[in-house]
């Protein structure tokens, strides 16, 4: 069993993450739990393909699993905007969430002691999940 250190700066743009075994069995669960509710909201009432293609959604309200709002929040208080807004990109924000949370996965299923080496990129990847 590995001991927790947590994150630690390596160099100018990396990390060390040393996690417990059971802490990685904690995140790895996370993650699952966020890919999965990330997954696509079927969009019934869609008739522009072209629209369907670029990422616009009819879904102009936020989710109503409580947990899904608190990943995806309005970006603006007007209801309005916020809607507007939400049509634009939620699909894309979804994606790259989901992402993020995969990305993570692959790591923490990837390190058999429980250190995982993290560059720039892959470190903002494990705050965005």
């Amino acid at each position: 069993m590995t001991a927790t250190e947590g994150f630690k700066r390596h160099g100018d743009h990396s990390y060390v993450a040393t996690f417990a075994d059971s802490e990685k069995e904690v995140l790895l669960n996370l993650c699952e739990q966020i890919i999965e509710l990330l997954a696509e909201r079927h969009d019934h009432g869609h008739d522009d393909p072209l629209a369907a293609m670029v990422g616009i959604t009819s879904h102009d309200s936020p989710p109503e699993d409580e947990v899904l709002h608190r990943l995806l929040p309005n970006a603006y208080a007007d209801q309005v905007d916020a809607s507007e807004f939400r049509r634009y990109t939620e699909a894309t924000l979804r994606q790259k969430k989901q992402a993020h949370a995969i990305s993570m996965r692959i790591h923490l299923k990837s390190s058999d002691d429980g250190v995982i080496d993290l560059d720039h990129d892959n470190a903002n990847a494990w705050l965005g999940a």
